[in-house]
């Protein structure tokens, strides 16, 4: 027998006498029905949607994180009222940018799953 190269690594050696009916072996050969082919690209399209959400939220973490030590620093520096509230309003706006974040992630979450559960259902009724 042949060493095989590296693209065929993950796949079946077809001499090893193991048993790949239809039934025995399926490696994901059925992305020809087209429910289950958009059920597959939905799923895809969720998660992508959920990490950039997750990316958007951590930014939106990061730039509160900086605005408190910006406004810990005016403090301690005895900056005008002016200045302080001013940091605190921008606080207070990326208190409210989290919040939708987090909304939006789990909205994204929620979608996921539903299109997992899709993709169950096409997967078990084939």
């Amino acid at each position: 027998r042949y060493p095989r190269s590296h693209a065929y690594y993950g796949r079946p050696d077809w001499h090893s006498g193991r048993d790949y009916t239809r039934g025995a072996y399926d490696q994901r050969s059925y992305s020809t029905r087209r429910e289950i082919r958009e059920g597959i690209r939905d799923v895809r399209e969720a998660r992508k949607e959920l990490r950039q959400d997750r990316e958007q939220l951590e930014k939106n973490r990061e730039e509160l994180k900086r605005d408190r030590a910006e406004l810990r620093s005016d403090i301690r520096n005895g900056a005008s009222g002016k200045e302080i509230r001013q940091d605190r309003r921008e606080i207070r706006e990326d208190v409210r940018e989290i919040a939708a974040s987090k909304k939006e992630v789990r909205q994204s979450e929620n979608k996921l799953e539903a299109a997992r559960q899709e993709l169950r259902q096409y997967l078990r009724n084939r």
